[in-house]
């Protein structure tokens, strides 16, 4: 129904707030370990590694504690005080919460795989990750094989599962991984250092920053969204499943662009490192016209699974279409990014993302969707302005230079 679509979606808004917050050091973690990779420096990797191991777990464990904490007024607030909505929001995200030390685990540990080139196995722990959520969600939201219909709760229970699954997996793989002769594990949390924590934490802050910024400002456009309308909530929420889609190979191509620019940077080669920018933009301009037309041909059959009033589903499908106009920005955009935090230039991004968002998409987003009665439509007009801003100033600061740095 329209209300459990919107409770699961404002559900995993707040638990996406607290991922990108917690996934800086992550980020962060890649970064340096790309550059270390680049200098050749095995000892260095595993401080950096235990160090990385230490801030997650801290940061876990005092996440999983506040989003218990704050699951249901933040999901009353998101959905203008619909109990209907917020209630089983919260418990959905209740459930899930306790698990957040392990989707931190996992993050920190496909970062680093990734930056010493191994891109395989985070791909095969993610898609058996992938597996068991789907499996779980097909059994236990319907009840099929004998087991309860539990709906949002059983969607909850599969979420867990599979990050449970995924963090197991991922620490497996991560134990098998070498570099210059060097293995990696939890143990490694025995050389963390004071120095390389403090890198880590100074390199992280501002990308947190940047994180924080982009995720107040997606539940603000929650907000925004649910001042419209419950159908609305439950339109926007269908459409992010397309526009998750489109972000796909976008974010695969921004992270190697980072660790690629950041080895580069390490190496002390700042010019192929341009050269690796400019390729990396290109194939994700070339990725976002394949996506756009991908989501227009998805998006009929996609819509068709919902149990949804005919107006809703076509609200949805006007912003899928929609989307494929602003997909292109936002290639620039995560492109850019990732290739500026890499020279540590992450400061920058946080106040090119801060000052986009709160002077452009959500002023636009509510004058055009509430105060002028546009809706839905109207809203997501406000957003593609943001972007399209975001990516003009992403561009100006690359092409200034300023960011290629050698961190370490």
């Amino acid at each position: 129904s329209e209300a459990a679509i919107a409770a699961v979606g404002v559900g995993g808004q707040v638990l996406f707030f607290a991922q990108t917050l917690a996934g800086a050091v992550a980020s962060a973690a890649a970064i340096l370990a790309a550059q270390l990779r680049g200098a050749k420096d095995p000892d260095g990797l595993t401080e950096l590694t235990g160090s990385a191991f230490t801030l997650m777990g801290l940061i876990g464990v005092a996440g999983s504690a506040a989003m218990m904490l704050v699951a249901g007024p933040a999901c009353l607030w998101l959905t203008n005080g619909s109990a209907a909505i917020a209630v089983p929001a919260a418990s959905f995200l209740r459930i899930i919460a306790w698990t957040f030390p392990f989707v931190l685990v996992m993050f920190a540990v496909t970062g680093i795989m990734r930056a010493l080139g191994d891109t395989r196995t985070p791909v095969v722990t993610s898609v058996a990750a992938v597996v068991v959520n789907t499996l779980l969600n097909i059994l236990l939201i319907n009840g099929y094989a004998g087991l309860p219909m539990l709906g949002i709760t059983g969607a909850a229970i599969a979420t867990a599962a599979a990050h449970v699954a995924g963090a197991w997996l991922a620490l497996r793989a991560f134990g098998r991984l070498e570099f210059e002769g060097r293995r990696f594990d939890l143990r490694d949390i025995r050389s963390a250092g004071i120095g390389m924590a403090g890198r880590l934490a100074r390199l992280a802050g501002p990308i947190a920053l940047d994180g924080l910024f982009w995720q107040a400002a997606s539940l603000m456009y929650t907000r925004i969204v649910g001042m419209v309308g419950a159908d609305a909530m439950a339109a926007y929420f269908m459409y992010h499943g397309v526009r998750g889609l489109g972000y796909i190979p976008l974010g695969a191509l921004g992270t190697a662009a980072s660790i690629v620019v950041g080895r580069h940077l390490g190496a002390g080669h700042p010019g192929r490192a341009r050269m690796a920018v400019g390729r990396s933009t290109a194939l994700s301009l070339f990725s976002a016209l394949c996506m756009g037309v991908l989501g227009l041909v998805a998006a009929g059959p996609y819509l068709a699974l919902f149990a949804v009033k005919p107006l809703v589903a076509a609200e949805s499908l006007r912003l899928i279409r929609w989307f494929t106009l602003v997909l292109p920005f936002e290639a620039v955009i995560v492109v850019y990014s990732g290739t500026l935090r890499a020279g540590g230039d992450a400061l920058c991004v946080s106040l090119i993302t801060l000052s986009t968002f709160w002077f452009a998409g959500i002023p636009l987003a509510w004058l055009l969707g509430v105060k002028l009665g546009m809706g839905l439509i109207g809203c997501f007009i406000g957003m593609a302005a943001e972007s399209i801003v975001k990516a003009i100033l992403f561009h100006v600061r690359y092409r200034s230079g300023t960011w290629a740095r050698k961190l370490l």
